[in-house]
C-alpha cells in the first residue's frame, strides 16, 4: 500500500481553497480589527489540547483492549494514528477502518484477528451514533440542533435523518451479521447482489460476508464487560472528538451555550460521515462556518473559529501522517528484511 503526493496535497488544496474563498466572502477587516481572544484564550487552548489527547487516548485504547494487549500501547498509538492519516486522505465514507485491517496485520497480528478487530471498530463506530442521536436530540431544542428555518441550512434536517437512517441501517447488518448469526445476512446481501444493475460489486459483497463470518466466530463467545469497554473506549473518543470545538469557541466566545455547540459538532460529523471528498475537505469548512454562524457574534469570528477547528480536528492528522507513514513504511521494510536474512 502507497499513498501518492496528491493524495495528500489534494484535500490541503481542496481545504485552503475553500478557507480562502470564505475568507474573501466574509472578511471584514473592521470586525477584524474589533475580534480578540476572551480572557479564557489559554483555557481554551489547554482543553482543546486535552480534547485532542483524549481522542486519540478512547483509539488507541480500543485497538489495546481488542488485540487484549497483544498490540502494545505503542503500536495501538501508532496505528490509531495512521488510521487517522487515512481518514484525513481519503473520503469520509471510505475512512481509517479499512486500512486499520493493513495496518494491524503488518504490526504482528493474523490476518483472521486483523480482520475481526477491523470489523469490531467499524461497528463500535457505527454504534456511537446510534445512540448518542436520539440523547443529543432530546438534550437540546430540535429547532436549535439543526438550524430550522435557517437561511442556506435548509436542506440540513433531511440530510441528518437520512444520514442517521443509513447508519442505523447499517449498523444493524454489522449487528446480525457479526453477533447473531451472520448467515442470515449473508445469504441476504448475497441474494441481492445478484440483481442485474449491482452484480457487478458480489465479489466485494462475498468479501464482505466472509468477513462478518470470521468476525461472529471470534466474538460471540465475549462477556457483556467486554463490549462495555470497547463501547466506553468509542465514546472516549468521539465524545473527545466533539469536545475540541467547544474549547476552541471557550477561546473566542466562552459565553456561548457549550451544550448546543457540543451537540451541533455531534451533527456535524454525521452529516460528513458520507463526504465524498478527502477527510470531508471542503465541505467542512463550508458547512460549520454556516453551522455556526447563529452562535458566534461575527462572520469573522466565524471564520477564524472555522480555521483553528480544522487545524486541530484535521490537518494536524495530515501533518502527522505525512512524517509518521514514511517511517514507518521502512521500519516495516528493515524488520521484514532482517526476518529474511535471519530465516
Amino acid at each position: 500500500m502507497k499513498f501518492k503526493a496528491y493524495q495528500i496535497i489534494l484535500p490541503i488544496v481542496i481545504g485552503i481553497g475553500v478557507v480562502l474563498w470564505l475568507f474573501f466572502r466574509e472578511f471584514n477587516p473592521e470586525e477584524w480589527r474589533q475580534m480578540s481572544l476572551s480572557n479564557y484564550a489559554l483555557l481554551g487552548f489547554v482543553l482543546a489540547v486535552l480534547a485532542v489527547i483524549g481522542r486519540d487516548f478512547g483509539l488507541t485504547w480500543r485497538f489495546r483492549h481488542l488485540s487484549y494487549g497483544d498490540l502494545s500501547w505503542r503500536q495501538s498509538l501508532t496505528v490509531c494514528l495512521l488510521c487517522e492519516f487515512t481518514s484525513a486522505v481519503t473520503p469520509t465514507a471510505v475512512g481509517g477502518s479499512a486500512f486499520s485491517l493493513y495496518f494491524m496485520n503488518r504490526e504482528g497480528l493474523s490476518l483472521g484477528r486483523s480482520t475481526t478487530l477491523m470489523m469490531t471498530t467499524l461497528f463500535f463506530d457505527e454504534l456511537i451514533f446510534v445512540v448518542l442521536c436520539p440523547i443529543v436530540v432530546l438534550l437540546v431544542p430540535y429547532s436549535d440542533l439543526l438550524c430550522i428555518g435557517q437561511s442556506g441550512l435548509e436542506w440540513l434536517p433531511t440530510t441528518f435523518w437520512i444520514v442517521y437512517a443509513v447508519i442505523f441501517a447499517w449498523t444493524a447488518i454489522l449487528f446480525v451479521g457479526i453477533v447473531v448469526k451472520p448467515s442470515i445476512i449473508t445469504r441476504l446481501l448475497q441474494a441481492i447482489f445478484r440483481l442485474p444493475l449491482i452484480r457487478r460489486w458480489r465479489n466485494s459483497i462475498d468479501k464482505l460476508c466472509n468477513d462478518m463470518t470470521t468476525t461472529s466466530l471470534a466474538l460471540r463467545s465475549k462477556r457483556i464487560s467486554w463490549w462495555a469497554k470497547g463501547f466506553a473506549a468509542t465514546a472516549v473518543s468521539w465524545i473527545s472528538r466533539f469536545l475540541v470545538v467547544n474549547a476552541i469557541i471557550i477561546i473566542f466566545l466562552p459565553a456561548a451555550n457549550q451544550l448546543l455547540v457540543l451537540c451541533r459538532q455531534f451533527a456535524v460529523w454525521l452529516v460528513l460521515m458520507f463526504a465524498p471528498t478527502p477527510g470531508g475537505s471542503g465541505l467542512s469548512e463550508g458547512l460549520f462556518m454556516t453551522y455556526y454562524g447563529d452562535i458566534v457574534s461575527t462572520e469573522t469570528m466565524a471564520l477564524a473559529v472555522t480555521v483553528v477547528w480544522r487545524l486541530f480536528s484535521y490537518y494536524l492528522y495530515l501533518g502527522i501522517g505525512a512524517f509518521l507513514l514514511p517511517a514507518w513504511f521502512a521500519r516495516k521494510a528493515k524488520q521484514s528484511k532482517e526476518s529474511n536474512t535471519t530465516e
